[in-house]
């Protein structure tokens, strides 16, 4: 240490301890302090602290369980909406009906006990900003990315066994629940044994492929659907393009998960091999279901008010 703080002055015997009899030496001030007990008596708090702790993280977890467990609820709600058969009018009331679904799983606020945003404290008006109920809380908040967000929720299946990995519903929430969502998923996935990143990226694969066979009937299905109808623009083109965009980021994450196994070190020559045959298969399924992939028609364009006019 410097001259500054080795300013300090005990009495040490030959072994380095503190002693009335021995000679003067430059100490710093934590051995001051441990030779003549200068600092005070200690106390350990590790086990208050870690009782407090215990209790925030229980209550943490059953916040989340509670949160997933009505997120499974509105998934429900928004599968049975989707399987009964949409009019060809009243999209309004069929709009009421969803809401009034919604909030069988939680109540929600009153508009009239939410003059401002939650957060923000933004005055709600009818054309500057729209009031937004959180799906899992009932709160009243705006639409602004920093107060509430669409978080994306897997439908069930129709057989009731599990949540499909394709078709999935966006449901509206403020930052508060979206937070809880993301610490309660985070804290189990850090909870969970972590796999070899080859095995990781393997998973990875087999899940797209999976959820790109359970959704390319369907969308070969609308795609020829929407080429036989010539005219106004078609009903189903818009689930058409949200179900092709799926498909393009599975076959595109698949490509760079196979990828990034072929840049993995190898122990040995199979190992080597197999993160080849690996990339194989999926260049020969990205061959096989990604380049026939039908292109959807073009809607019409609508007429621009300077053509309206001249005609």
């Amino acid at each position: 240490m410097c001259l500054q703080h080795c300013a300090r002055r005990l009495r040490l015997s030959a072994t380095a301890q503190a002693s009335r009899r021995g000679e003067q030496c430059r100490v710093c001030d934590d051995c001051v302090g441990r030779a003549t007990g200068v600092g005070g008596q200690t106390r350990d708090h590790t086990r208050s602290f870690a009782h407090l702790r215990r209790k925030t993280v229980t209550a943490a977890v059953m916040e989340g369980n509670r949160v997933e467990k009505r997120l499974e609820k509105l998934a429900v709600v928004h599968g049975n909406w989707r399987q009964t058969p949409a009019p060809l009018v009243q999209t309004a009331a069929r709009s009421r009906a969803l809401q009034d679904a919604e909030q069988t799983v939680v109540v929600w606020q009153d508009d009239a006990d939410a003059p401002n945003c939650l957060f923000c404290e933004r005055v709600f008006g009818r054309l500057s900003t729209r009031r937004h109920h959180c799906r899992l809380c009932g709160r009243v908040v705006c639409g602004r990315p920093q107060c509430s967000a669409q978080l994306s929720v897997p439908l069930p299946l129709s057989d009731a066994q599990g949540f499909s990995t394709s078709e999935c519903a966006d449901i509206r929430v403020c930052r508060e629940c979206e937070h809880v969502v993301v610490r309660h998923r985070d804290r189990i996935v850090r909870a969970a044994p972590q796999a070899p990143e080859l095995m990781q990226l393997y998973a990875l694969i087999r899940t797209r492929m999976s959820q790109v066979e359970e959704t390319l009937p369907v969308f070969n299905t609308l795609a020829m659907r929407l080429h036989s109808q010539v005219g106004s623009t078609p009903p189903d083109l818009p689930r058409a393009a949200r179900i092709r965009k799926q498909l393009t980021a599975a076959f595109s994450e698949m490509d760079q998960a196979s990828k990034r196994i072929v840049a993995l070190p190898s122990a040995s020559t199979g190992h080597k091999r197999l993160h080849a045959a690996i990339r194989r298969m999926v260049a020969q399924y990205l061959q096989l279901h990604m380049f026939p992939l039908t292109m959807l028609p073009t809607p019409p364009r609508r007429p621009s008010s300077a053509m309206s006019m001249s005609h």
